[in-house]
């Protein structure tokens, strides 16, 4: 079932405000990050915890020093593929719960000039965009071994 199917449900228990809408934006976004980091945490080679069991690290060690390294990038990779869920979620929940804003003008007032939806369709974009690229900063931050893994050089 589609996490949208569950937009009326989160209206009747949170009302029309910004908490229904902060929250269809988190629960659409939560998934990506949750899968991607059970995946990345699965497809750790179970060598290189055994190397750090035979060199008698504790288990935060391993966590840390072991799964959380080479969990990174998967991490990273729903994160990104979250920011755009959360912009689509952001378009979804003004639709569904205007009470004022740009879905409702959209329905109310006639225009002859561009249309607030499509107006608003640019700006989530340019914000999408924006939100890609803080994205690509971070992971180049976090994990600089990845860019170069995966073909991406900034040189």
């Amino acid at each position: 079932m589609p996490l949208v199917a569950l937009v009326p449900l989160l209206v009747l228990w949170l009302g029309l405000g910004f908490k229904v809408k902060a929250a269809i934006v988190f629960l659409m976004a939560l998934f990506p990050i949750c899968i991607n980091t059970w995946l990345g945490v699965t497809a750790v080679p179970k060598t290189l915890i055994e190397v750090g069991k035979s060199f008698v690290a504790s288990d935060s060690v391993i966590l840390r020093r072991i799964i959380l390294p080479a969990t990174l990038p998967y991490i990273m990779a729903g994160i990104r593929l979250a920011v755009g869920r959360a912009v689509v979620a952001m378009v979804i929940a003004e639709f569904f719960t205007s009470i004022s804003g740009w879905a409702r003008s959209s329905s109310t007032r006639p225009t002859i000039s561009t249309p607030p939806p499509c107006r608003a369709d640019r700006a989530a974009d340019g914000d999408g965009d924006r939100l890609n690229s803080f994205i690509g900063v971070v992971e180049r931050r976090v994990a600089p071994w990845q860019a170069e893994i995966a073909g991406r050089d900034q040189q």
